[in-house]
């Protein structure tokens, strides 16, 4: 019988590219962003896909008759079987870890899709992105709060002792790093890389309203980091549990491991003459 499988992945870690890779495959099944919580945004802003029947049903034909997220993973996952299709979940792992109004301002701290679902034994992988990009890609809330979820969530991944892969490395080298996740899942390699950004039976930064740096690309490559006020960058490489997470997943702990100092410099003098450039029309 074919284990689902399950993708730990944090809002704004590149989940989204991800899952149109997986979802480009011939027979899977792809569920995007779900967690019994609540899920996240769907294409369509007026009828938004949040659970896994709705999926099911506008991506795939599939009509579920449960209701409960336990009970729907497991009625689709027997469908999969049934139809030699392989069942993959794209967890909404930021449910569990940030106060949000789905968890009612009050997160697990801990992954409750495994417990969910731990009766159908799921391969379990995770997928994880530089912080500091993380905290960018999210809009720079309050760092301080932001870096204190981030570390419950990392040190929840690290304890579960999982194959963890990297976005960058994955934007570096797609094709070698996806040959690598597919054998880790015991799923069958294509070469859908090349066509995997225009897919878009998907959840993440591709619906309406939405405009990031990753929709905007038709190829799987590295982005720059994003030059943000120089305020914001002293306090975030003062950040003690910023350094404690990128230095226990391997990641630089300066914002200018990425970015050079005159690059910024110069960006940053280009962002402020255009801003007075608008000011003047």
């Amino acid at each position: 019988m074919k284990r689902p499988i399950i993708i730990l992945c944090y809002a704004r870690s590149g989940g989204t590219i991800l899952n149109k890779c997986l979802s480009s495959l011939t027979d899977t099944v792809v569920m995007s962003e779900v967690n019994s919580s609540g899920g996240g945004s769907g294409v369509d802003m007026l009828n938004p896909l949040y659970d896994i029947k709705s999926q099911a049903h506008t991506w795939y034909d599939i009509d579920l008759k449960s209701d409960s997220f336990s009970e729907l993973a497991t009625e689709l996952n027997a469908h999969c079987i049934n139809n030699n299709k392989q069942l993959i979940i794209r967890d909404w792992s930021i449910v569990d870890f940030e106060p949000l109004r789905e968890n009612n301002n009050n997160p697990s701290n801990t992954f409750s899709i495994l417990e969910d679902l731990k009766h159908l034994d799921p391969i379990v992988i995770g997928f994880v992105r530089n912080a500091i990009d993380v905290w960018i890609s999210r809009g720079q809330p309050d760092h301080i709060s932001f870096f204190k979820y981030y570390e419950n969530y990392i040190t929840a991944l690290k304890q579960l002792n999982i194959p963890i892969f990297k976005y960058e490395d994955f934007t570096e080298s797609p094709e070698l790093v996806f040959n690598k996740m597919c054998d880790e899942m015991g799923i069958e390699y294509e070469n859908v890389i090349s066509n995997a950004t225009s897919y878009n039976k998907v959840n993440g930064d591709i619906q309406k309203g939405q405009n990031s740096r990753g929709q905007k690309i038709s190829k799987i490559r590295p982005m720059n980091r994003q030059i943000i006020p120089y305020k914001r960058v002293k306090n975030l490489n003062a950040n003690a549990l910023m350094k404690k997470v990128n230095s226990e997943m391997g990641y630089g702990i300066n914002y200018f491991d990425n970015v050079t100092f005159l690059t910024y410099i110069g960006k940053r003098i280009g962002q402020f003459y255009f801003r007075q450039k608008r000011k003047l029309k």
